[in-house]
């Protein structure tokens, strides 16, 4: 079969396809916003190494999702927390009535210095005041 033996076909199957896709499973693994267009250009242009290379920065440059799925405002102190939540793990509200769902976004502005912040950081990464209403 094309010149192609078994010890060949174990070497191509379980060593250089998983480095080649190395950077699209990287990128759907975080959940980046992206995976599709990495898995795209890895696919057609990742045998270049510049272009693997740029893919697999790519892959880790954007923020994963802090929560998986859908999520909710506590109404006493503001803070975005999962769907699930009886209660706010904040102020310790109970927040089982709460039915107002907001989008989750992936980067909070500091109020304070306008710094853009990842969503897993409570605190603000220039001048580590709180996050408060992202």
């Amino acid at each position: 079969m094309f010149g192609i033996g078994v010890p060949e076909l174990i070497i191509l199957l379980f060593i250089v396809f998983p480095i080649y896709f190395a950077p699209a499973v990287v990128a759907f693994s975080r959940g980046h916003k992206s995976a599709g267009g990495i898995l795209f250009l890895n696919l057609l242009f990742g045998w270049t190494l510049l272009v693997w290379v740029g893919c697999f920065i790519w892959a880790f440059s954007g923020q994963g999702s802090r929560y998986r799925g859908s999520v909710k405002q506590c109404p006493a102190c503001l803070s975005i927390i999962p769907a699930q939540a009886t209660k706010c793990r904040h102020c310790a509200e109970d927040v089982s009535t709460v039915v107002s769902q907001v989008t989750m976004q992936r980067e909070w502005t500091c109020s304070r210095c306008g710094c853009r912040n990842r969503m897993q950081d409570l605190n603000c990464m220039a001048c580590n005041s709180p996050m408060m209403n992202a």
